[in-house]
């Protein structure tokens, strides 16, 4: 019953439905969706050729805990290559993959990113969705969901960048083709 509890989070019973991701900082956010009957593998596909044009540059909310395993252990599943290889998953990096998350939270356990934008006063339209909720959303919830995260993990970077981290590239510098990640 617990395993059945936790089969949508767990990599090797879930299915990715959705990913977003956006080209900081001009870039807007966008969700690659594979539909409730999609192709997974296709979604994975698309994830890794966004990733092999940041040249593996990443940065995200609890990025190198949950998001990048689910990712890798379905791309495993499925027979689906990543474009390049990632560096290693490992705690206490922050490059080329930066996790906002671990940064904040001293690489031990911390609060959602839900909770953050609460406490921290972030811009959040959504405030009553969670992954949890996930697999009930219809296809436009679900897109605005997905767009909501990346935006408040944005709105995240930029309150920390400065103070836990100097950015990757002063902002006003950066070009369409050096994105960070």
């Amino acid at each position: 019953a617990e395993q059945l509890q936790s089969a949508a989070l767990d990599p090797d019973t879930c299915e990715v439905v959705a990913i977003s991701m956006r080209y900081y900082p001009q870039g807007e956010t966008m969700v690659l969706m594979a539909g409730r009957d999609g192709d997974e593998r296709k979604l994975l596909h698309q994830f890794w050729q966004a990733v092999a044009d940041t040249r593996g540059c990443l940065c995200g909310w609890n990025i190198l805990h949950y998001d990048l395993p689910v990712l890798l252990r379905r791309s495993l599943a499925l027979g689906e290559r990543p474009c390049l290889l990632l560096p290693p998953l490992n705690k206490y990096r922050t490059e080329p993959i930066t996790d906002l998350f671990g940064i904040l939270f001293n690489w031990e356990k911390g609060k959602s990113l839900k909770t953050i934008a609460k406490l921290y006063g972030l811009h959040n339209p959504l405030p009553d969705l969670n992954g949890s909720m996930v697999a009930e959303m219809d296809e436009a919830t679900l897109e605005a969901y997905a767009k909501n995260d990346v935006d408040l993990t944005v709105q995240r970077y930029e309150r920390m960048a400065g103070i836990y981290f100097e950015p990757a590239v002063p902002l006003a510098l950066v070009q369409p083709d050096e994105f960070p990640f």
